[in-house]
């Protein structure tokens, strides 16, 4: 299962919407195997000002909870959906990047703190 949830907020549920952030975010996900077992959700809103007249601003909102990422949250707003889909879908990979670098990191460290016998003494 690639996403838990897609929700809209002051959009009508589209299709074509759905179909733009499986395919944005689908091969992302895909790179990291663990979040198989992680709830992943997706938000799309829209926001239009009553008042004013003017462009709409959209927000692509993903979430991700989880055992291995306790929780990641992140939101892009642009006037284009697909350029504020495109910054959240740039700006996932660096984070799970580096939350796998962390998780290195921190192994590495772990490992090195052994005592290792050394063989030619």
């Amino acid at each position: 299962v690639f996403m838990d949830k897609v929700v809209f907020r002051n959009l009508e549920p589209s299709e074509m919407i759905r179909a733009a952030v499986d395919a944005r975010l689908r091969p992302i996900i895909e790179k990291f195997p663990y979040l198989q077992n992680h709830r992943i959700q997706t938000t799309i809103s829209m926001e239009n000002s009553p008042v004013q007249p003017g462009p709409d601003q959209f927000t692509v909102k993903i979430r991700i909870q989880g055992t291995r990422i306790h929780s990641l949250i992140l939101e892009k707003s642009n006037l284009n959906f697909h350029s504020a889909l495109a910054e959240v879908a740039e700006h996932l990979l660096e984070a799970l990047n580096r939350a796998g670098d962390r998780e290195r990191t921190l192994r590495r460290r772990r490992i090195g703190h052994l005592d290792i016998p050394n063989p030619a003494t």
